[in-house]
């Protein structure tokens, strides 16, 4: 046989002292069953609808011992609207960016000109790898770095009639391309797209987000040595930089060693419109 009694101190609500109230609770005691369907179905049935002028929102129960339950039913104002965290909710025109500016890990194999201490002991014959890191016979192992490194996303809200089936697929072909023109302050070739996320149903206006990955182009040189002389490198932010490298004679130390031939910097990324988007472009 199945019982229900209320527990000592229920009735626990906050609100005013004319009856109203944002929430209540209610607490009773079940005894005689180890379903719980059954015991959610009994604190149904022995629960009012309605408590004050607050109205019946969730029953939540916990098994406390073999045959025992505990339920508590909550009650909530009929006329308080949900709350929302703030920029849960964005409207049509408006947009919110989110960052992670925990940078990435890439690898590189040889340093900037003048930024490396070559140390070799006096009875030595000094030999210069020119910048190239973790030389050895067999070639060049570099090392990894962390790269600052800046991950954007954009969720804004756009009106239904503007997310048409093309317009998707517009987008989608623009994933994998970098920003031939400035975009939200970021000049041309520093934004990579990545993609989009969104769902459409109803009469809702829908929320996309937009995600990008943020890398800065050198508007200075950076000099980088070579077997045969200094060359100052430009490179746009999603450019990938490589060194290639030959066997050079250290006429001084008189050995072939592995060394820069050449610094290569190539465009691995499209280009694209992103006014395609339809974000904006502050």
């Amino acid at each position: 046989m199945t019982t229900i009694f209320e527990a000592f101190g229920s009735r626990d609500r906050s609100g005013q002292q004319d009856g109203t109230g944002s929430t209540a609770e209610l607490f009773y005691i079940i005894e005689g069953t180890t379903d719980d369907q059954v015991a959610i179905d009994l604190a149904a049935n022995h629960s009012p609808i309605s408590y004050y002028r607050l109205v019946r929102d969730t029953i939540d129960v916990n098994q406390v011992a073999p045959n025992r339950w505990e339920a508590t039913v909550r009650y909530v104002d009929p006329d308080k609207p949900d709350e929302e965290e703030p920029g849960d909710h964005v409207e049509v025109g408006e947009g919110v960016f989110s960052f992670d500016t925990t940078g990435e890990i890439i690898h590189i194999d040889a340093v900037k000109k003048g930024k490396y201490t070559e140390y070799f002991h006096t009875a030595a014959q000094a030999v210069s790898f020119k910048g190239a890191i973790g030389v050895h016979s067999d070639g060049v192992d570099g090392v990894d770095i962390v790269s600052p490194g800046l991950r954007l996303t954009y969720r804004t809200r756009l009106a239904k009639e503007d997310v048409t089936l093309q317009w998707i697929k517009n987008v989608a072909a623009i994933t994998g391309t970098t920003n031939n023109n400035t975009f939200y302050t970021f000049a041309k070739g520093e934004m990579l797209f990545l993609g989009m996320q969104g769902e459409q149903s109803g009469e809702t206006d829908p929320e996309m987000t937009f995600n990008f990955v943020a890398s800065s182009n050198w508007p200075v040189a950076r000099t980088f040595e070579t077997l045969d002389g200094d060359v100052d490198v430009f490179k746009d932010g999603h450019q990938y930089l490589w060194n290639y490298y030959i066997k050079g004679k250290d006429d001084t130390a008189k050995k072939t060693i592995p060394v820069p031939h050449g610094i290569i910097v190539d465009t691995v990324y499209e280009e694209s419109d992103f006014a395609n988007l339809g974000i904006g472009t502050q």
